[in-house]
């Protein structure tokens, strides 16, 4: 039996391809990629309570989670807040904050 090459492969189109954010979950690569900040900034956003937590499912014998996911329509949401809320630059930004 051959292997199938780029010209022999069926190709799929692109209606019948599953959409990428088919998925009510995403994982924490995809968030820190999805808002460019580094994996870290983003677990220590969840623990200072900055960004949505993650959902986990199933604990580990030390009790950490085995997989934790967090919810696309939240980590949306919180997207869309951070689009709302009023941006000042220069020396006011600093007084804001």
């Amino acid at each position: 039996m051959t292997t199938p090459t780029a010209a022999t492969r069926k190709r799929v189109p692109q209606a019948e391809r599953p959409a990428v954010d088919s998925s009510p979950f995403m994982t924490a690569h995809e968030v820190s990629t999805l808002i460019r900040i580094a994996m870290s900034t983003l677990h220590a956003w969840v623990a200072a309570g900055r960004f949505p937590a993650p959902v986990n499912f199933g604990l580990r014998s030390n009790g950490r989670a085995c997989v934790a996911a967090w919810v696309r329509a939240e980590v949306e949401a919180w997207i869309e807040e951070q689009i709302a809320k009023p941006r000042t630059v220069g020396r006011k930004a600093e007084q804001v904050a």
